[in-house]
């Protein structure tokens, strides 16, 4: 009987003990820019990266682009001709608004 209980209890301890994990859990660093405005035969190049085009969306709707955070230059293109050019500083987990005129 009292090895039973010994047994019991050292059984009860170790399951006690298992389930228990420690840490920090982060989210993945990226941010967001959302694009709005007149929209209608845009091309977007951000850094280096192959242009995006944003025509498939007319007037009044935006489009939301995830990006790492950090510097990032824009150039906004309309009919092969520069519209905007702008340097972004993102923070991590911030969407910033870019007005295209």
């Amino acid at each position: 009987m009292k090895r039973w209980l010994v047994v019991a209890l050292c059984c009860c301890f170790f399951a006690g003990c298992g389930g228990y994990g420690e840490g920090v859990e982060q989210p993945a660093e990226r941010s967001y820019l959302k694009f709005s405005g007149d929209l209608r035969n845009v091309m977007v190049k951000i850094d280096d990266l192959a242009p995006l085009s944003l025509a498939e969306r007319g007037a009044g709707q935006s489009i939301v682009y995830r990006i790492s955070p950090g510097q990032h230059r824009i150039k906004v293109y309309r009919a092969d001709e520069v519209i905007m050019e702008r340097i972004l500083i993102l923070e991590n987990q911030v969407t910033r608004e870019v007005q295209i005129p």
